[in-house]
């Protein structure tokens, strides 16, 4: 869209040249260093299309704007000075700067605007310059400033109109960006919450078998057996497979949800005392921080301190064996409670960020989890009209040892 915006205006600036010398109004000199200037920045516009090069671009767009402004300025004086309908066409740069740019650009543009327009007024107005009359008026036009300083404040509404809507048209696109994102995870978690429903229900039959048969055969013999060891191996193992299986089945099958008014600071003392063995066998720290007078948030207490305990047993196997720390924190917002878990592990990749809620998606080794945690969490955070967010960083993990990651979690008072 910006490139083809750019492309008018080039034309518009060659456009405007063209009649310039046509009518005598400008040097013959000053062609070719203008004509040179407009290929240049042809090229560049190409180059700028394969994604190269924003910031020097975006120079050339001010740069460019400008020259615009200052030719509209000078066919404005030949075109009848004050009394010129062409006055109007200084709109043009305007709505460009201000779709193109922040409101603090634009408001720059169409500050140039004005100084050249009342620059050029003034001297006519005192015969610095001579005033060209149009064809529509006689030489004998009256002077007045009243549609001089209208014109004025109209650049200035133009300007900030168009600003303030192309900020409400960028925002409603990140929301759509920020729905279909979560309209894709919805999706996929449905195909793979199917597909682990349809394995889980055929292994599980054939597993309960191998794990009753091996418990009868453990039950027959005693600990000195020769093969005692061996099969303790395979309950063992027969049950670490179906306690994955019960994870798969649980996620795929949705829970039923039982809402009611609960306050998150109770839930969190609660899970304080759930997660404490885990935190000391690491030497971990977990700081709890509560705002006061907290409202109550509807929700289902049970599935609630299920997911808030997956995120922070989580964070527990990301922080360092010793010297971690883990803080919990809530604040309450006018419409929200905001609950924020932070640690000091070594943060998750850029690449890893946008898949962490996806099921199976895990970066630890096969005994810390098979990468349904945060799943979990997620959904039930949905459930709950919640959103959930994660920032991390692992820049500064080689230099300080540790870089964090910080979970925000969002849920609507009652």
């Amino acid at each position: 869209m910006r490139e083809r915006i750019r492309l008018i205006l080039l034309t518009l600036m060659l456009g405007t040249i063209i009649i310039l010398k046509l009518f005598g109004l400008i040097s013959t000199v000053i062609i070719p260093t203008l004509a040179m200037a407009s290929i240049l920045y042809f090229i560049i516009l190409f180059y700028s299309m394969l994604g190269r090069e924003k910031r020097l671009f975006d120079l050339l767009d001010i740069l460019l704007l400008m020259l615009i402004i200052v030719l509209i300025t000078i066919t404005l004086h030949y075109l009848g000075g004050y009394e010129s309908v062409f006055v109007y066409f200084y709109i043009i740069p305007i709505l460009y700067a201000s779709i193109a740019f922040t409101m603090a650009i634009s408001l720059a543009m169409t500050t140039m605007v004005a100084v050249n327009y009342l620059l050029m007024i003034l001297m006519e107005y005192y015969e610095i310059l001579p005033h060209i009359p149009t064809f529509r008026y006689s030489s004998h036009y009256h002077f007045t400033w009243i549609p001089i300083i209208s014109n004025v404040f109209l650049f200035y509404l133009t300007s900030l109109y168009c600003s303030l809507m192309s900020n409400i048209i960028k925002s409603q696109e990140n929301i759509i960006s920020d729905t279909n994102k979560k309209l894709i995870q919805s999706a996929k978690m449905a195909a793979i919450g199917q597909m682990a429903s349809n394995i889980a229900h055929q292994m599980n039959n054939p597993l309960v078998g191998v794990l009753n048969i091996s418990q009868l055969l453990l039950k027959k013999i005693t600990p000195k057996h020769e093969h005692y060891t061996l099969i303790h191996s395979i309950v063992q193992a027969a049950q670490e497979c179906k306690s994955i299986i019960d994870s798969l089945l649980k996620f795929s099958r949705p829970p039923s949800y039982k809402f009611k008014t609960v306050y998150i600071n109770d839930v969190l003392v609660e899970i304080m005392n759930i997660v404490k063995l885990q935190s000391e066998a690491k030497n971990t720290r977990v700081e709890l921080g509560l705002a006061p007078r907290m409202r109550g948030i509807r929700a289902d207490a049970e599935q609630l301190k299920h997911a808030l305990v997956n995120i922070i047993v989580n964070a527990i196997q990301a922080v360092p064996d010793r010297n971690g720390l883990i803080q919990i924190t809530t604040i309450a917002l006018p419409y929200k409670v905001t609950v924020s878990i932070t640690d000091n592990g070594h943060g998750i990749p850029k690449n890893d960020l946008e898949h962490i809620f996806e099921p199976y998606f895990t970066t630890k080794s096969g005994s810390q989890g098979i990468g349904l945690g945060l799943s979990i969490a997620y959904n039930i955070i949905q459930e709950h009209k919640g959103s959930i967010k994660v920032q991390s960083d692992v820049t500064n993990f080689e230099k300080t040892g540790h870089s964090g990651t910080r979970i925000t979690i969002e849920l609507p008072y009652a």
